[in-house]
């Protein structure tokens, strides 16, 4: 199919995510696809093998269709699977275990338009501490493609999140299906050997987290449960800013599976209630019923109004507590 002929009805851009093992990494991952900021269509595309997923894993999350596939399939075949189903102009492929930034869709299409570009590959950031294992790790696999990188013509970039055009990319055939890692770099030789050109960009990012690895490292994780950071759709709630008691328990359930095998606390970081009225409305109610699932927690966000500046949010020393002083 022509690039300037995709199907009638196709979406602009399909984001294929390769999964093994369903849980809350997959879930962030797909959520933060869901809700990026871009007017162009697209569909996310989960290949998954092992443990059948549930809706439960899913969480309401909109856009996504998951496929079913064989559990010996290696996650570049899986890609690959997926890249020849698809009609769209455009393939992303995002690993499961990564956050997308809200930009990057609309970013690496965007770049590869301007500079007529096959393939646009977004930095790689790290998702826990810089410890003595996992940050030489990190800058081993990705240490050319950190955020303070420069943009640019490149042979090379990584696939955890990265946009190609899809005539050009099944037009070298795809990844190699029998080989993992590094199957990213045997695709762009290929593309580069076919004369097609790539592009790194470090305007978007990609963020692999390890929530598993992080809180071995800490006494307490602290998730900015903010009911109203949640975009619409989220948990199937036209507007999950009125829904704080189930959004919150969501963000909290989920963080708390994670923790089963560490010692660290949780103690969420939840937005307090709005100042006392005549009449509080509903949602006002429901917003402090959600601050009493999170009451273990001593860190409590206030957005406060000052003559001539922005609202902006200002600490709180505990959930009904005095502001906490700045200086």
């Amino acid at each position: 199919m022509p690039d300037s002929a995709a199907r009638a009805g196709a979406p602009e851009i399909t984001v294929i995510v390769p999964s093994q093992t369903p849980g809350p990494e997959l879930a962030a991952c797909l959520a933060a696809v869901a809700f990026q900021v871009t007017k162009r269509s697209f569909e996310i595309v989960v290949m998954h093998s092992g443990r059948e997923l549930s809706e439960g894993d899913l969480a309401g999350i909109p856009r996504v269709r998951v496929e079913e596939v064989d559990d010996a399939l290696l996650p570049a075949a899986k890609k690959n699977l997926a890249a020849g189903r698809s009609r769209s102009r455009w393939l992303a492929f995002l690993d499961s275990d990564c956050i997308a930034a809200p930009n990057w869709l609309e970013t690496l299409v965007q770049l590869a338009e301007l500079h007529g570009v096959d393939g646009v590959g977004a930095s790689i950031e790290i998702g826990e501490p810089k410890n003595a294992v996992t940050w030489p790790m990190h800058m081993l696999e990705y240490g050319r493609w950190l955020p303070a990188a420069a943009s640019g013509p490149t042979a090379d970039f990584a696939t955890c999140g990265a946009v190609y055009r899809r005539d050009s990319f099944l037009g070298v055939g795809g990844f190699p299906d029998d080989i993992f890692p590094c199957c990213d770099t045997i695709l762009n030789a290929k593309l580069k050997a076919a004369g097609h050109a790539l592009f790194f960009t470090s305007r978007t990012s990609v963020t692999h987290q390890q929530f598993d690895e992080l809180v071995q490292y800490l006494d307490y994780i602290c998730p900015m449960a903010y009911p109203s950071h949640y975009a619409d759709g989220f948990l199937d709630f036209d507007k999950p800013a009125e829904h704080p008691t189930e959004v919150v328990g969501y963000t909290l359930q989920q963080a708390q599976a994670k923790m089963l095998k560490s010692s660290a606390r949780l103690r969420p970081w939840p937005p307090s209630a709005p100042r006392p009225c005549r009449r509080r409305p509903p949602r006002v109610h429901r917003r402090r019923r959600a601050r009493r699932l999170a009451r273990s927690s001593p860190c409590c966000w206030r957005e406060v109004r000052r003559p001539g500046l922005p609202s902006r949010p200002s600490p709180r020393s505990r959930p009904g507590g005095r502001r906490a002083r700045s200086g």
